[in-house]
């Protein structure tokens, strides 16, 4: 029986051991003492927002923290299903329904945490809890994850392809108070995403927060530092986030990156890399003058260095003002 007892016992920690490496401690643990037929019924119950079922299941357990850390063959653990749930649509539900599913989903997420769930655990992608409440309209949720110490700078998808949850907040949703609760718990505000992400440009938080036309998120990254001349990366290199402003005809946006020491275009050896689509050179009259006023010279040979091919070739050297008038008299179309 010793000999028995003393075997289990070292199945057990190189189990543990082995998942260590790979960062699933917790998932090691729950998975020798969570039966699969009550791991998958809790975690059916969380992605449900069965609060019952799950404060029942947590009552009966001996050892929480087993069961709130299992996970299910996306390595998602019940505190990540739960989220999932509160981002998903919920629109196909009555109001008074849905209303109702977020706050048990919300209660469930409280619950997980008072019961030990770990906060930091990644799935199979490389996203953690925070990553994923970054990606939805709960503040909420990302100040009590925050309030858990949830890795801020965590790089969800990985060290070669991931972001930060600040860029995966600032590029998904419009909203200044989640954007506030993660560069108050100290992230970084010019992290620029790798050029492999899931955005298509490799890009910075001000980048996405202005592409929402979010101004007071912007105001928030600004005031934290962040970088308002930062240059794009990837299919189009040195766009500025004014550039991306005028890209989405956002006038009062780019009026505002303008007050605050935004430029067009990033000079890099005389030549401005920029994405150039017809209606980027379609200014109100208005806003020209305003950026006259500002000193921006529209017939100023700028030698812009276009990424769209006319005749299989680069359009070059030509000024603002050419632009527009090729683009106006269509002697310059995209093909």
């Amino acid at each position: 029986m010793k000999k028995i007892a003393v075997m289990c016992s070292l199945l057990l920690l190189a189990g543990m051991a082995q998942a260590q490496i790979k960062g699933n401690l917790a998932s090691a643990i729950a998975g020798a003492v969570v039966s699969t037929e009550k791991a998958d019924k809790f975690l059916e119950a969380v992605a449900a927002a069965d609060l019952r079922t799950v404060r029942w299941m947590l009552a009966d357990t001996r050892k929480t923290s087993h069961l709130v850390n299992v996970k299910d063959k996306d390595g998602n653990t019940p505190l990540m299903r739960a989220i999932q749930g509160l981002n998903s649509d919920l629109s196909t539900y009555t109001r008074g329904v849905a209303a109702k599913k977020r706050e048990d989903y919300i209660r469930i997420i409280e619950l997980l945490g008072e019961s030990g769930a770990y906060v930091n655990t990644t799935n199979e992608k490389g996203w953690t809890a925070l990553c994923m409440a970054a990606q939805g309209s709960y503040p909420r949720v990302v100040s009590y994850l925050l309030a858990r110490n949830a890795h801020v700078d965590h790089l969800c998808g990985g060290k070669k392809e991931g972001v930060t949850p600040l860029l995966v907040a600032t590029h998904s949703k419009d909203l200044p108070e989640m954007i506030q609760l993660l560069v108050d718990a100290g992230a970084d505000v010019n992290f620029l995403s790798p050029f492999r992400s899931y955005l298509e440009l490799r890009s910075t938080p001000l980048m996405g927060a202005v592409d929402h036309g979010d101004v007071e998120s912007v105001g928030i990254l600004l005031d934290a530092g962040a970088d308002i001349n930062a240059e794009t990366r990837g299919t189009v290199e040195g766009m500025t986030a004014a550039w991306i402003a005028v890209q989405n005809r956002d006038w009062f946006m780019l009026q505002y990156l303008v007050e605050h020491g935004g430029h067009l275009f990033s000079y890099l050896d005389g030549d401005v890399l920029v994405g150039i689509r017809e209606r980027d050179y379609m200014f109100p009259g208005h806003i020209r003058e305003y950026l006259e006023s500002k000193g921006y010279d529209f017939n100023r040979p700028t030698r812009l260095r276009v990424f769209l091919y006319q005749g299989g070739d680069y359009v070059n050297e030509y000024s603002a003002a050419e632009m527009e008038q090729l683009y106006k008299t269509g002697k310059l179309k995209k093909k």
